[in-house]
């Protein structure tokens, strides 16, 4: 009796170091190939899993984090109450829309001649001009509507490329918290000017979450949204935040497209050959090809074409001292917003804002 115990036992023992090694038991009949190959299928299916659950609890947690602080903080933005709306008498000429493109400010973003304070300054001073300017033109005639397009890298992010912690001068959320109310103070001194304010927004690659996540994550729509309910209380401003890459933006007559442009891979690192031929591509398609002109940012070159009856606006950027463009395209960065005049027939006037 005590053999067979003993041998009991033993094989107890066998089996249970066995199993610890994913072994089958002992006198069980051998697997097959295929069989072994499932079982490492599911071993691994079980690691992914696991992984990704991980990462989800992880992006879940941030984003909440994010929601919350968006939340106290938007509350506590103030801005000066827009005045009265106030026109130049009636003319016999029709009426214009106005429009400015906004792009790569990168609030965050330092150089040895720029950085927060620069940026606000700047932002400050285009829509200086954009009053300035609209004020002479109503001369003419009525210029009611402000349409703002933005086109992205709002924000300069914070871990895009490997060095880029050396390059900014405050962490993304103070990147939001900091430069979104130099915005809205802005848009709400627009609201005085204008009749309406329409502010369209695309997302950049500056505002990317990372490789992994889902792109309709991306702090450039959180900068927007937040803007957005720090201004709800004002009825002239109206925003259109779109899902996508890109907006289709109907203004007067015209069709705009409006994408950030990192989409578009370079030639010999210059970027206005793929640039066409992405567009003339775009303009078959049956979801963006119904549009008149395009707008874009990315490149920190300021440039305006026309490429087969589409108008072709690439904006500057709004940095000091940047050595994006220099460095990749062998160009000096344009330091300049576009803002141009609509008519219900074409577009007509176009200023290339600097500072």
């Amino acid at each position: 009796l005590s053999t067979e115990t003993g041998q009991e036992f033993n094989r107890g023992m066998v089996n249970k170091k066995r199993l610890s090694l994913s072994l089958p038991p002992a006198g069980s009949p051998e697997k097959s190939f295929d069989e072994k190959v499932k079982d490492e299928q599911l071993k691994a299916q079980k690691i992914i899993s696991s992984h990704l659950e991980v990462r989800h609890i992880q992006n879940e947690a941030r984003w909440q984090t994010l929601c919350d602080l968006m939340k106290d903080a938007v509350t506590s933005l103030v801005f000066t109450p827009p005045k009265p709306v106030t026109f130049p008498k009636k003319t016999n000429y029709r009426a214009e829309d106005a429009v400015l493109l906004l792009s790569d400010i990168q609030y965050g973003k330092c150089t040895p001649t720029y950085n927060f304070e620069t940026a606000k300054k700047r932002i400050n001073h285009i829509f200086n001009s954009v009053f300035e300017i609209v004020d002479i033109h109503r001369h003419a005639y009525p210029i009611n509507n402000l349409h703002i397009i933005c086109l992205g890298d709002m924000v300069d992010g914070e871990s895009i490329y490997p060095t880029q912690a050396h390059h900014i001068d405050a962490p993304l959320v103070d990147q939001l918290f900091l430069g979104a109310p130099n915005m809205v103070d802005n848009l709400a001194r627009a609201a005085s000017h204008f009749e309406n304010v329409y502010c369209y927004g695309v997302p950049g690659n500056h505002g990317r979450l990372g490789r992994f996540d889902d792109e309709v994550s991306n702090f450039d729509r959180i900068f927007y949204k937040i803007i957005e309910l720090a201004t709800a209380n004002v009825g002239n401003i109206h925003w259109s935040i779109t899902p996508k890459w890109y907006d289709v933006v109907k203004i007067m007559n015209t069709q705009f497209l409006a994408v950030h442009g990192h989409q578009i891979k370079m030639t010999f690192n210059l970027p206005w050959y793929g640039i066409t031929t992405r567009i003339s591509r775009w303009a078959t398609t049956a979801q963006v090809g119904n549009f008149d002109a395009v707008c874009m940012g990315h490149f920190h070159v300021s440039s305006n074409l026309a490429w087969n009856n589409k108008h072709i606006f690439t904006n500057g950027t709004t940095i000091a001292g940047d050595e994006f463009a220099l460095e990749l395209l062998g160009m000096e960065s344009s330091e300049s917003q576009w803002f141009f005049g609509v008519h219900p027939e074409r577009i007509t006037w176009k200023y290339c804002l600097g500072f």
